[in-house]
């Protein structure tokens, strides 16, 4: 709906983000908001600026020492992103459902290739594992599979299948 308005839209390749060796925050700061980050370390200055007004501070984060480039800012993100991380022991899934529910997602974004690939005002940041995705679907594009998966209540309920191993979850599973 934001490009039918006519409006800019950049997609971001977490893969390829990931790849590129950068963090979210990263990202935000200096390509979105267009902060001045230092050109060796990626990080924002206003986060080396933050660790050296935080030097001498008694806090878990700050307890190594800090080398004034930032790493009381580093230590304090990957602390909180420590937190929020899923802990996929608990997820009752082995790789090979985890893969099947990957492929089916794969095919349904094919559906979108041609309208995100040609569009003059989408960009996808860090387009890595984007561009290997969408280059699949060139090599499957004549697959039954590929067509398949056009709607989102087709996706969801090949992906119900793969979790409940039926056609329909349970009420506690949905």
């Amino acid at each position: 709906k934001f490009l039918d308005r006519g409006l800019k839209v950049s997609l971001l390749d977490i893969g390829g983000l990931a790849n590129d060796e950068k963090h979210m925050y990263q990202y935000l700061a200096c390509e979105i908001m267009k902060e001045p980050c230092n050109a060796e370390s990626g990080l924002p200055l206003a986060m080396i600026d933050l660790s050296n007004d935080n030097k001498g501070t008694d806090t878990e984060a700050n307890s190594g020492g800090d080398s004034g480039d930032g790493d009381y800012a580093i230590s304090s993100l990957k602390i909180r992103a420590n937190e929020n991380k899923t802990d996929w022991s608990k997820v009752n899934l082995d790789h090979t459902k985890l893969n099947a529910m990957e492929q089916i997602l794969k095919r349904y974004d094919c559906n979108f290739r041609d309208n995100i690939l040609n569009h003059e005002k989408l960009t996808v940041a860090h387009s890595h594992l984007f561009e290997t995705n969408m280059d699949e679907c060139i090599s499957t594009a004549s697959s039954s599979e590929t067509r398949q998966y056009f709607d989102r209540e087709a996706v969801m309920k090949s992906l119900r299948q793969i979790v409940c191993g039926k056609d329909e979850c349970e009420e506690a599973h949905a």
